[in-house]
């Protein structure tokens, strides 16, 4: 346990120059049918994110996105500021449909590269789904990592992923290039372990933004301090946080832009209102094309 805990001490990156960070959250939810079963729970993960945003956005500025897809992709939220965010209803959240986890993700950091001009910033894109890719129209695998690579240059972007199974979650691993210590189980068989699982993710992210605090601008490690995945389906306690000393040799690439034409996606001009409840405010995604 000593070797994996050392061999991650580099994993989380800081910047010691921030003052107050300023941290663009995007949340990627699941609502295909499959959701159906916990659609409570789903929602009361979202009003969790809500209110650990707003408690951390005391001492630093958190801008919050929220996307969902089922066959179709959907802007509910886009960079709205977290002391403004309302909490979401249950009725509000419709689940039906397949899943084009791939379009959703790849919308997500196409506009998040487009609109956030801050280059100092960092992002963290949650993404939470039961199923597995079935209906993505618009991106490949290939087509999603290359621009998920483009953006991860700067060393600045952190993606999570929440899922119901172990081989798929490891396949998505591998496919999206997301760290196995970024990844966690969680179920859907009941109400309770459905909850058990959004509660974690959302206390998870806690660790995140206080991490930003520190002067951490990104990290590989947010739901398991070892290289593996995290089981959010059992209630025992997690390990110790590793304290991480600051790596004064990173060097910080520039994002430019790399011509990507992957997405080809239009504004579709929705505006969204942070003074509502978010799944009870969108369009569907207008693509080009």
């Amino acid at each position: 346990m000593l070797l994996s805990i050392v061999s991650y001490q580099n994993l989380i990156k800081k910047d010691t120059k921030m003052s107050k960070p300023k941290t663009y959250v995007t949340i990627i939810l699941d609502q295909s049918s499959s959701m159906g079963g916990t659609k409570a729970q789903a929602v009361q993960g979202y009003n969790e994110h809500v209110q650990q945003m707003k408690i951390n956005s005391k001492e630093q500025d958190i801008f919050c996105s929220l996307i969902t897809f089922n066959g179709d992709v959907f802007e509910h939220l886009w960079m709205e500021p977290a002391d403004k965010l309302a909490e979401a209803s249950t009725e509000d959240y419709k689940t039906e449909g397949s899943t084009a986890l791939r379009d959703a993700v790849g919308y997500a950091i196409e506009k998040l590269n487009r609109t956030v001009t801050d280059k100092e910033a960092s992002h963290l894109v949650i993404i939470v789904s039961d199923g597995e890719e079935n209906s993505s129209k618009h991106f490949s695998n290939s087509a999603l990592n290359e621009l998920k690579d483009s953006v991860e240059k700067t060393g600045k972007w952190t993606f999570t992923y929440m899922g119901c199974d172990d081989k798929y979650l490891q396949k998505i691993s591998k496919d999206m290039k997301i760290p196995l210590s970024n990844m966690a189980k969680w179920s859907n068989n009941t109400p309770e372990l459905a909850m058990r699982g959004m509660k974690r993710t959302a206390d998870k992210a806690g660790g995140y933004y206080r991490s930003r605090v520190n002067g951490a601008i990104a990290s590989n490690n947010v739901y398991s301090d070892v290289a593996c995945l995290a089981d959010f389906t059992t209630d025992e306690g997690d390990p110790v946080p590793v304290v991480v000393v600051p790596d004064l040799n990173i060097m910080m690439t520039t994002l430019l832009n790399d011509g990507h034409e992957a997405m080809n996606i239009k504004n579709d001009g929705h505006e969204a209102s942070c003074y509502v409840s978010p799944f009870n405010n969108y369009k569907p995604v207008d693509w080009k094309g």
